[in-house]
Parts: C-alpha cells; structure tokens; sequence
C-alpha cells in the first residue's frame, strides 16, 4: 500500500472507531513497535490496515482468544490458529504491523463498557463490515482467553436496534423456546448519542459442533412459539412493517422501486390466505453453534413477529448460497428452486402462498439493505444480485 493509500485507510478507520474513542481522544495509526506516550494504549490492527477487522491491545496474550473465535464466515481458520499463537506468545507485536494509539481515554465508551465487567482481563474490538450507525462489538476476555461478554455499540438512529434486541431476549429468557439457548442481557449502557448492548458470550456446555444442515425443528419451534395466526396477506404484521420502512426511506429512488415491487405482490396476491409466526430475521451459520441438544443462537436484533412461514429457513439457504456461490442468477435461481422445495416439505406451504412468502422475504431483506446504508458513503451503491431483478423477474412468472 503506498503512502496516500495508507493515509486514507488510516483515516477510514479513525472516523469508524471514533464514537468507542471520541474526541478530544487522541488516535493515530503507525507501524512501530516501540513505546508510546504514557497513558497510552497500542492495538494491532488485523489482518491489515486496508481491512481492519480486530484491534488487539498488543501486549495482551488473552487477546489471542478473540482472535480464535471470531469465524469471518467461517473461512481463513487455519490462519487465525497461527495468528492467536503468536499473539499469545508475543510474537505479533514484535511484527511491522499497523497498530492504532489511543491515548487519554478515561470516560470514553470502551472505558464505560470496560467497568461494567470486572472480571475483564482485555478488551478487544471486533469491526464487522462497514456501516452506517454500527460497526464495532467489544469482546471482553478475561486472562485466559477465555470470552465473558460481547458488547455490541451503536450510536444515533441505530440504538433503537439494541432495544429492541434487549427487548427481543429478555422476552425470549422468560419464556424460552425448547431446543434454543440465547446469551443473557448484562446490560444497556447509553452515554449520549451512544448505546452498548452488553451480553454474556454464549458459550457451550460440552464439545460445540460446527452447524451441520439446516436446524428445522429448532427454527420451527421458534415459529410456532406464539401460535400460528391467520389472515390473508395484504393484512399481516409483515406487509404493515414493510410500509411503513418504505416510507421512511429518504432516498426517492430507492423508495420508487421498493413500492412497486410492494404494490405488485399486494396487488397480485394480496388475498392470499397464509400464516404468520416469528423469526429470529438473521439465522445464518456463523451466528449459531450447537451444544448437545441445543442451538446457541445470537445477533436477535431483526427478530419479529407477524411473520410468513419459513422466513428463517429461506434466509438460511439465502445467505449459506450467497456465501458459497456470490449474488449470480445461477445462484438466485437455485435458491427460488430450494425455496420453494423447503417450503412445500418442511412447512406446508405451497403454490401462491410459497410465492408470497419468498417475494415478502425478499423485500423485507432488501428494504433492510437499503435502511442500514441511509447516509452511509456508499448509500447509493446498487445491491450485486438478489433484489430489483430477482423480485421483478418472479413477478413476471
């Protein structure tokens, strides 16, 4: 990376960090291994300063545990094995690796967020992709390596996420669904602007397995866990939701096309009787691990009610077959041909009902996609695959 290049990736991830670390804090990138003014903290930024995912405390062989668990949809773990055993024995810090120094940071989020855990030996941030509102979750570990809680930052229009998430597992630990285990509520911490929802790290009871087909009954017990409802499709809780999230879309664009592809499914098969249940709204591989007879279930903050049948198993084969195939329309087309198979044998639903059920799913996705990047940079970057196309092309069949 040459100077100006490394210059603006310095830049980008002091403006992504900075509401964990806001001014009048001090942040700077470099490369040296040396010591830094005192009252200062030294994190590695991994694997690169160009994509920065984990800031490590450099000095910190507990850190190497963050380094072991966190998954990067699941690939790359050969690396990561070696990567957490040379922080563990020190090895990464002696590395020309970028790192990033924070200095007088008393009072600043992280340190708030740091407090509420006292067994916390380090603390280490996670950067998922870049986003509008929310991209920083704190691991806390404690001396071992060991994971005590994550907690999960979002500042302005984005908090609302956290309550409801909060609101979403409190709801579910009074009253659990058989099979599904869901990290405890340690805490909301909110500082102006700026909110951490703070939950224990799930960890599994025996010898966790890496998620091995799709959890069927798990996802149907959590469906039914209020009881199906009926009503015809133009009257449910999802079609009310989705309105309601077009219009508050700001973009006049992105608005047009969502609310014609909305119209034309209402129009088209609004009458159609369906159930409605829950879904979880973001059970994929990589957010889940199982425990014996359990699923250990996390990220609940798309989680609703009022839902059509099999939203969460569509989701699933979504994202599992964008992540091995890419958003081409082989791919699209073999989802709509699965999609339909699942939901005829797993959850009894078929024809117009199957067809309303895949064409809400993906417009409740994609109004999700275009809500998370309202006033991002790259907000008006076109989705690559799974959404104006695939939904005009099925409401051509």
């Amino acid at each position: 990376m040459n100077t100006a290049s490394q210059s603006v990736a310095a830049t980008s991830l002091i403006t992504r960090v900075r509401p964990i670390w806001p001014a009048p804090i001090n942040l700077r990138v470099n490369r040296r291994a040396g010591k830094f003014e005192v009252g200062s903290q030294n994190y590695l930024v991994l694997p690169s300063l160009r994509r920065p995912v984990l800031l490590l405390p450099s000095r910190s062989p507990a850190a190497s545990g963050a380094i072991v668990r966190f998954d990067d949809g699941q690939r790359g773990k050969l690396l990561l094995r070696i990567l957490a055993w040379a922080q563990a024995k020190g090895l990464l810090y002696r590395l020309p690796l970028a790192r990033l120094s924070v200095s007088d940071r008393t009072g600043c989020p992280l340190d708030v967020v740091a407090r509420t855990l006292p067994d916390a030996d380090t603390i280490v941030v996670r950067l998922g992709r870049p986003r509008h509102g929310r991209a920083v979750v704190l691991n806390a570990l404690d001396a071992g390596g060991r994971s005590l809680a994550f907690a999960k930052c979002a500042w302005g229009d984005r908090v609302s996420d956290l309550r409801r998430e909060q609101a979403s597992l409190t709801t579910i630990t009074e009253h659990p669904v058989p099979g599904i285990r869901t990290p405890k509520v340690l805490g909301l911490i909110e500082q102006g602007d700026f909110a951490a929802l703070v939950l224990e790290a799930l960890s599994p009871q025996s010898a966790a397995a890496e998620p091995s087909g799709v959890p069927i009954v798990e996802m149907r017990a959590f469906a039914e866990r209020h009881g199906w409802q009926s009503s015809s499709l133009r009257l449910t809780p999802a079609i009310g939701r989705l309105r309601e999230g077009i219009n508050a879309i700001r973009d006049p664009e992105e608005r047009k096309w969502l609310e014609r592809e909305l119209d034309r499914l209402v129009t088209e098969r609004g009458n159609v009787d369906t159930r409605t249940g829950s879904w979880h709204g973001d059970w994929v591989p990589w957010n889940m691990a199982r425990d014996a007879d359990a699923v250990l279930l996390w990220d609940w903050e798309h989680c609703e009610d009022g839902v059509l049948p099999g939203f969460d198993h569509l989701h699933y084969l979504a994202q599992d077959l964008r992540l091995r195939e890419g958003p081409t329309a082989s791919a699209e087309d073999a989802w709509v041909y699965s999609a339909r198979n699942v939901l005829a044998t797993n959850w009894d639903v078929h024809h117009e009902e199957a067809d309303a059920a895949i064409r809400t799913y993906l417009l409740v996705v994609n109004l999700r996609y275009v809500a998370d990047r309202q006033g991002a940079p790259d907000s008006n970057a076109p989705r690559a695959g799974w959404s104006r196309q695939l939904l005009e092309r099925l409401g051509e069949v």
